[in-house]
C-alpha cells in the first residue's frame, strides 16, 4: 500500500492496517479473477472517497463494500459482443 493509506481518517499506522486488511480480504475473494494492482487501486480509490467522513468508525466497512462492488463489476463477464 502506498500513499492511499493516509486517505483514511485516524492515525497513520491504524489506517495502514485497515487498508492492508481490506486489501488482503479482497485479494482472497478475487484471486485469479482480478489483478493485485487493480484491487489495490480500488481500495485506494474507496479510501480516498471516504477520507473526509464525518463518522470515521464506519469508514473501513464502507471502503470494503465500495471496493468489493467495483471489483465485482470488473470481474463480471461483459455482455458486449
Amino acid at each position: 500500500m502506498t500513499e492511499s493509506a493516509s486517505a483514511l481518517p485516524g492515525e497513520g499506522s491504524a489506517a495502514d492496517a485497515v487498508i492492508t486488511d481490506v486489501t488482503q480480504r479482497l485479494m482472497q475473494e478475487f484471486a485469479g479473477t482480478v489483478a493485485l494492482g487493480v484491487i489495490e487501486r480500488c481500495v485506494a480509490a474507496a479510501a480516498e472517497h471516504y477520507a473526509d467522513a464525518r463518522i470515521p468508525i464506519y469508514v473501513p466497512m464502507l471502503v470494503e463494500r465500495s471496493a468489493r462492488a467495483r471489483l465485482r463489476e470488473i470481474a463480471a463477464p461483459s455482455d458486449r459482443a
